[in-house]
């Protein structure tokens, strides 16, 4: 029952994830399984008569069916198994054909279904509150959008449609022989259900425990491959590769020796239907040598429990093997649950409110802490910008500087806290702030692109403004050094930026924000890992924009690079204290 009210919630899971569409292709799915099962049935129906024929050709002389279908075509009786033996070739041919076209429909069905719940788990990812996200591991991230889809698809959904068909076949198989020979039916009910149960329970509580191994030791061994490509340099100097390759090592031979596991539970039931198989002719000639005097209806036994068999047997192993792979992949299920109908405008948000900075932002008594922590931040703070300041923000580590432009920029959003001249900032109208505000931070986001695509993120190639783009290139003084390239704007980067200077990540951040015309630009320690001279300049770029009219709250350590300031604030004791420069 357990089983069944899972396959169930999945099945509800996933009509309530598709599109109308996608719907009407999974009834089409089930449509076609059965149309496979029933050609599977008539399959196996006409190789018993085969069977029958090949160990006596005088039964068609003797079986009232076999002497009317004789009559009705005219033949004899060699013509007549020579006329079976073309019809049920021609048959199977015609019926893998179809069948094939049934596994290309519900392979691009199953590709389908990958794709939309991919594209929903990464709205999901876009739309999920910012500390969530900061707080949560790039390997599960990662794992939730690319691989839980691709799990559900093909280890969940394509294995349930593959037992829903196999338990079809089996049922339907049975009641025909019920009808046929009802001694027969009992043999193979008692022969098949029990072993199917025997397979599943004995091994049931293995599979759960490999599944939940399976699902820590994969996380484990995405993030040490990403720590290790992320922090090659470090690793590398302090000469700590042993340390990583022991570590990868370690949770590696655990997956792979899961893996072998899964492989032997899987190999088990084809095993034993092979001996299974043995035993079953054995026992049938002795129980027909012993109990039964005809041989025609010795004959009739053996081919139609052969018969059936040959589908029944390898069924049996396959719905096993889909079973374990239903409960192995599991897990993705819970991911795909959390998931909704949204669309690609629920990720980029709403322009329901018009929002527009003309005159001040105010943050009054605001009181923040961190989700995981619970740790206060901030405690009644106030602050007030007004446009066209250059306000500069120093204070300790960890006091809160980042935390105070997350919430400016409406990465962090909060209720009736954040004012933008009249209006609150809040889901309904954060779009329209985020077009409005440039944010850079130290750590600046470099992609694996060209200059162009690295500055005009997001926009495609044919609708980058080149001229607007030269513009902000020479602004940021990177105009000669692009061109000195060989490849100038076209230049690949590396990833994050490997190919290029801090100081030139730096001043391509700025180039991005700037290409964007915004009016209020928040940077976070832009300075901290550059040259005096570097630093310098941008200060320099800094002023110079503030003088064009861009509003700037600048976070700093290093206390001179805000001497141009008209407002300078220092984070302690949770608020923000007015702080006098000093040379």
């Amino acid at each position: 029952m357990r089983i069944k009210t899972k396959y169930f919630e999945t099945f509800k899971t996933l009509f309530y994830l598709l599109d109308k569409n996608s719907q009407k292709e999974s009834v089409k799915s089930l449509i076609y399984i059965l149309i496979s099962a029933f050609l599977d049935i008539f399959s196996i129906a006409t190789i018993i008569p085969l069977i029958l024929l090949v160990l006596n050709p005088e039964i068609a002389s003797q079986n009232r069916y076999f002497i009317s279908i004789i009559s009705f075509l005219n033949i004899s009786t060699i013509n007549f198994i020579r006329f079976l033996l073309v019809f049920i070739v021609l048959f199977f041919i015609v019926k893998n054909l179809l069948n094939i076209k049934i596994s290309e429909f519900i392979a691009k069905y199953t590709y389908k279904i990958v794709t939309e719940i991919s594209e929903k788990a990464l709205i999901k990812f876009y739309i999920s509150d910012f500390q969530d996200i900061a707080n949560k591991s790039s390997s599960i991230i990662i794992r939730e959008i690319f691989e839980a889809p691709v799990d559900y698809s093909y280890q969940i959904i394509r294995s349930i449609i593959n037992i829903f068909s196999e338990l079809i076949v089996f049922f339907i198989i049975i009641i025909v022989v019920i009808f046929v020979n009802f001694k027969i039916a009992i043999l193979l009910i008692l022969i098949y259900i029990p072993l199917m149960y025997l397979f599943y329970f004995i091994k049931r509580k293995k599979v759960a425990e490999i599944a939940q191994t399976n699902k820590i030791t994969h996380n484990e061994i995405l993030k040490i491959l990403y720590n290790s490509v992320k922090g090659f340099t470090d690793i590398r100097l302090f000469n700590k590769q042993s340390y990583f390759i022991k570590k990868y090592l370690k949770n590696n031979h655990s997956y792979q020796k899961i893996r072998s596991k899964t492989f032997v539970i899987l190999e088990i039931p084809r095993r034993a239907v092979e001996i299974i198989i043995v035993l079953m002719l054995i026992l049938l000639v002795v129980f027909g040598k012993y109990y039964i005097d005809n041989n025609n209806s010795l004959n009739i036994l053996i081919s139609t429990v052969i018969a059936i068999s040959y589908k029944l047997l390898p069924s049996l192993n396959k719905t096993y093997m889909n079973i374990i792979k239903v409960k192995t992949a599991w897990y993705s299920v819970e991911i795909v649950k959390e998931l909704n109908n949204n669309s690609i405008e629920n990720a980029t948000g709403t322009e329901n409110e018009n929002l527009k900075f003309k005159k001040s932002i105010k943050l009054k008594n605001f009181n923040f802490s961190y989700n995981d922590t619970n740790q206060q931040v901030f405690k009644n703070l106030n602050f007030d910008v007004e446009k066209g300041d250059f306000i500069g923000i120093i204070g300790k580590s960890g006091s809160g500087k980042t935390s105070l432009l997350n919430i400016l920029s409406g990465l962090i959003i909060q209720d009736n806290i954040l004012k933008i001249d009249d209006k609150f900032l809040s889901i309904k109208n954060v779009k329209n702030w985020y077009k409005q505000i440039g944010y850079v931070t130290q750590n600046s986001y470099i992609f694996n692109g060209s200059i162009c695509e690295n500055i005009a993120l997001g926009i495609k190639k044919s609708e980058i403004n080149h001229n607007k783009l030269n513009d902000v290139l020479a602004l940021v003084e990177l105009d000669f050094w692009a061109k000195s390239l060989p490849n100038g704007k076209n230049t690949i980067l590396g990833e994050n930026g490997s190919k290029i200077s801090e100081g030139q990540k730096q001043r391509l951040a700025l180039a991005r924000v700037l290409y964007k015309k915004t009016d209020l630009l928040l940077l976070d320690e832009i300075t901290g890992n550059l040259d005096f001279e570097t630093e310098d300049s941008i200060i320099k770029l800094l002023e110079k924009l503030n003088k064009e009219g861009k509003t700037i709250i600048f976070v700093s350590h290093r206390k001179n690079t805000l001497k141009n300031c008209n407002k300078i604030f220092k984070i302690e004791n949770y608020k923000l204290n007015n702080y006098e420069y000093q040379l």
